[in-house]
């Protein structure tokens, strides 16, 4: 009887270890195959002053609208042509970001080649002639108003636009020989983009922006000086710009 009982207790005890052995292998295994935790990146911080550059491509329309200088009723269109080219430059600008809200203000500068031409203009005199535009250079002061999502920042902008347009008027055997003027504008733009933060100091931008130049009186002048020649147009112009741009961020900070 002494044995029986001995005999029982030893199987519970082995019973008991190869429980508690394979109870631990369980665990362990399972504990090989959870994956790890992996911690959320921190959002960017786009607060700070910041300067870049960019490139891109803008398009639109430019007008010629008689003012009654050249000989015709005033209010006719002698003009009218699309207008297409490259522009690059610079920017600079200050961002304050609370939480995901942002607010700032950019400005930028461009050398551009957005030109166009009307090979059929002022259809009211017998002479043929030529009109057309090229906007020298553009810049503008605008604020920004966005919303922070991890590293991208999507935000709109709005503000006043300034531009330098020669323009020219080439006329074959009339008594203008090649009118020629060029005008400083002004107006008013709006326009939205995204910005993506790939580094601590960092980003990339693609923003899209209207500008609205309205209508200002040009006066062209003849090359050859003859005082019988000068007329005038009210000119109107207004162009979609789409750029690229890589800013870098002098105080670049990480938001927990």
């Amino acid at each position: 009887m002494g044995q029986l009982m001995r005999a029982i207790v030893g199987m519970g005890i082995v019973l008991t270890a190869l429980m508690l052995a394979w109870t631990g292998a369980a665990h362990a295994a399972d504990m090989s195959v959870k994956a790890p935790k992996i911690a959320a990146p921190a959002a960017a911080d786009f607060t700070g002053f910041y300067i870049g550059v960019h490139a891109g491509r803008g398009w639109g329309t430019g007008r010629w609208i008689e003012d009654g200088s050249a000989g015709a009723a005033p209010g006719i269109q002698q003009a009218a042509y699309d207008m297409s080219g490259f522009l690059g430059g610079g920017q600079a600008g200050f961002n304050y970001q609370l939480g995901s809200a942002l607010a700032g203000i950019e400005v930028d500068f461009s050398g551009t080649d957005i030109r166009g031409t009307d090979s059929s203009c002022y259809k009211v005199f017998v002479v043929a002639q030529s009109c057309s535009g090229r906007v020298q250079w553009m810049a503008s002061a605008a604020g920004r108003l966005g919303w922070v999502i991890d590293q991208a920042l999507i935000y709109a902008k709005g503000g006043a636009a300034w531009s330098r347009v020669a323009y020219e008027n080439p006329c074959n055997g009339c008594v203008t020989p090649l009118g020629i003027g060029s005008a400083a504008r002004s107006g008013w733009l709006v326009g939205g983009g995204i910005e993506y933060a790939f580094a601590p100091s960092w980003s990339v931008k693609l923003e899209y922006a209207y500008v609205d130049f309205g209508t200002r009186q040009v006066s062209f002048a003849p090359v050859d000086g003859n005082p019988l020649a000068y007329f005038s147009a009210d000119v109107a112009e207004r162009l979609n710009l789409v750029t690229v741009g890589l800013n870098y961020r002098f105080n670049p900070g990480l938001r927990p």
